[in-house]
């Protein structure tokens, strides 16, 4: 009997730490979600699938369960969400959550492009503030995230040629081509091509993993040439072959005008377009070359039939009515300032001399 009284006496001892020990604040509901889709709603633990590159938006619902009638507030409370070897961290601001309430932050983290479906992460989501004692209260939930990356997965970044002007023979390739697999690539094929010309450019070359520390990035600025295109619009196509037979393909489009018509491209803030201004620009007579000058100025090219072409600018005509009168202005100034120095000096001359000629009057009888 004195062995059971024992025991139960231990019970309730633990219970009743327990009890103290409990926090009252708690993640009451944490919901996750990926490119506008709801990837998981729970209470507790859970897990999800991510790929690289996914911004996830948390938001967690904090409950203070406290009774009302204590109004003992939770405050300075901070959710933290972290995700273990991958570096990525969020927190919220502090916020007070009343006793028998709620309040619900957001967190935002990106999974980083070179995440590894080989390796197990966790999202940890932890909450902890102090209640009207000070005493700390705090929850915590734990997600696994399982990476959802292919071995194979070549994806292009850049594709886009330059504008045509006035027959030239070239146009500008610009493209970038990315290896986001966990593979590396090698010998991998590009073909840029179009429908009338064939095949424009040719490369082969490896790719090294998106998880390696290598250069997984291939970047190709290439003039080729489009002899045997008209003016108008035409697509060209690069091709890309890896993998004993796996393909990926983009398209962009190839303008070609004639002088004096306008570029209809539109650079984007990461690819700034210019004309780029070569030799061959020149050697037409009857290319337009406003484009070097601002449209307010007149241009004549004369054009030998050999060597470099002389171009003759007109400035542009405009009203000087006001600089001229400046500049009068300014003359006069000039001209009464040198008056002023001039006219005192003069005068001190003209005395000097006066009194010469007085004494010369004066005493000249008696030296003769």
């Amino acid at each position: 009997m004195k062995t059971v009284y024992i025991l139960a006496m231990m019970l309730l001892l633990t219970l009743g730490i327990a009890i103290a020990d409990s926090s009252h604040l708690e993640l009451d509901k944490i919901e996750i979600r990926a490119d506008g889709k709801l990837l998981l709603t729970t209470s507790g633990d859970g897990s999800i699938k991510v790929k690289p590159g996914q911004e996830l938006e948390i938001r967690a619902t904090l409950r203070n369960t406290y009774d009302d009638d204590t109004y003992n507030d939770i405050e300075d409370v901070i959710v933290t969400a972290n995700i273990e070897g991958m570096d990525e961290t969020d927190h919220s601001d502090r916020v007070d959550v009343r006793a028998d309430g709620k309040r619900t932050v957001t967190l935002q983290l990106e999974i980083p492009e070179e995440a590894s479906s080989l390796e197990d992460y966790d999202l940890e989501i932890r909450a902890r503030g102090y209640d009207a004692n000070g005493t700390l209260q705090d929850d915590e939930s734990i997600i696994d995230l399982e990476v959802d990356r292919k071995d194979h997965d070549l994806e292009f970044t850049k594709f886009h040629a330059s504008d045509v002007f006035c027959d030239e023979d070239f146009t500008t390739i610009k493209l970038e081509l990315k290896n986001t697999g966990e593979d590396e690539e090698t010998d991998v094929e590009l073909r840029i091509e179009n429908a009338k010309l064939g095949t424009m450019f040719f490369d082969r070359f490896d790719l090294a993993s998106v998880i390696d520390d290598k250069d997984n990035n291939y970047e190709l600025e290439k003039r080729v040439s489009i002899v045997g295109l008209k003016k108008g619009r035409y697509t060209i196509q690069a091709n890309v072959r890896y993998d004993d037979g796996r393909t990926v393909e983009e398209e962009t489009d190839l303008n070609i005008q004639g002088c004096g018509e306008e570029s209809t491209y539109a650079a984007s803030d990461e690819d700034e377009y210019r004309i780029e201004q070569t030799t061959e620009r020149y050697s037409n007579p009857n290319r337009d070359l406003t484009f070097l000058f601002r449209e307010d100025q007149g241009i004549v090219v004369d054009m030998p039939p050999l060597g470099t072409p002389k171009l003759t600018v007109n400035p542009a005509k405009e009203d000087n009515t006001f600089g001229i009168t400046v500049l009068l202005i300014a003359n006069l100034i000039i001209a009464a300032s040198i008056a002023l120095l001039v006219i005192p000096s003069y005068r001190e001359d003209r005395r000097e001399a006066d009194k010469k000629q007085e004494f010369k009057f004066k005493y000249e009888p008696f030296y003769k």
